[in-house]
């Protein structure tokens, strides 16, 4: 390993520490990897602050290093070659630079990134989602794995949502879609709101020594939930990091009976998968969740690159 040029003379305390787990061995199948510092001072900014410098929200700090962070997450999830565990890696330094510990075409790999963050500090993504319910013998026909899959072009999942539409073991329980700018987190929650009573209250009122008993009330949601972010990428990739949890509630609901009244004991299957894919833009990935019973649900997400321009037209027509 070696040190690239830096203005700085000694190096913190915290970079150190960031060095002592590389400074034992050297890439068993890599390359000589060097330090650098990147500045993303403008880039970790909130996008609303860089728009209006009058618009300063109060958690502006907490914002940034949050941006700064993803900025780090992006790079550690989609770098090309990905980085060996243990040898290369990359932080966030503050709110303000990038430090990573790569080969030569890794830093390569970085500043080309870096340089399409801001081509794109204003790109917006159009996120269609699609939920389907789908009986377990006809996800192979069609088409549909246990891994996620990847359909490249529009065509592809215009055939198979013309196949979904002409099948009686298949349906389209939700399409609901989403605006998402480019590094934002967004989410989409699809399912229904579950409410029963967890326990009850007891308070004494004076005079009198009267008890007054409340019912807890305590919602739950039961459905899928899906959160992610999308960042565009060099050669006109862009990256898909995201979090699906399904969640579903025996039915009937258990209930146990107390000195105050009946409460409610609800059994929870709650299942997570975190991911990240690397897609064309208008391309769409199929996500099928595990299942209880013969139906699976397939989540299906096609993410399209907006025209800015148009986006603005279309606002300014609703603001009319």
């Amino acid at each position: 390993m070696t040190l690239s040029r830096s203005p700085f003379v000694l190096l913190p305390f915290f970079l150190l520490s960031f060095l002592a787990a590389p400074l034992a061995s050297q890439p068993a199948n890599g390359g000589p990897t060097t330090l650098e510092m990147y500045d993303i001072s403008d880039l970790s900014r909130p996008l609303e602050t860089l728009n209006d410098p009058q618009d300063q929200p109060p958690n502006l700090d907490e914002l940034t290093m949050a941006n700064a962070e993803n900025l780090a997450r992006f790079v550690q999830n989609f770098i090309t070659p990905a980085f060996i565990t243990g040898t290369e890696s990359v932080k966030a330094m503050g709110k303000s630079t990038l430090v990573a510990l790569a080969r030569r075409e890794q830093h390569v790999w970085i500043q080309q990134f870096l340089a399409q963050q801001r081509l794109d500090r204003n790109a917006v993504f159009l996120l269609e989602t699609r939920l389907l319910r789908v009986e377990e013998s006809e996800l192979e026909v069609l088409g549909i794995h246990e891994e996620p899959t990847i359909l490249p072009e529009e065509s592809d999942a215009e055939d198979f949502l013309d196949r979904v539409e002409h099948s009686v073991r298949a349906n389209v329980i939700s399409a609901p879609k989403l605006l998402i700018h480019n590094r934002q987190e967004a989410s989409i929650s699809v399912g229904k709101k579950i409410s029963y009573i967890k326990e009850y209250a007891v308070a004494t009122i004076e005079p009198g020594n009267r008890e007054i008993v409340s019912p807890m009330i305590e919602n739950v949601h039961e459905g899928i939930f899906f959160e992610g972010m999308v960042v565009t990428l060099i050669h006109d990739m862009i990256g898909l990091d995201f979090k699906l949890t399904v969640s579903e509630v025996d039915r009937p609901i258990s209930t146990r009976q107390t000195e105050h009244g009946e409460i409610g004991l609800p059994i929870f299957h709650t299942t997570s998968l975190s991911t990240k894919m690397v897609l064309r833009d208008k391309a769409t990935l199929l996500f099928p969740t595990q299942g209880r019973d013969e139906d699976r649900t397939v989540l299906m997400v096609t993410v399209k690159k907006v025209d800015v321009d148009v986006l603005r037209d279309l606002e300014e027509k609703d603001r009319r």
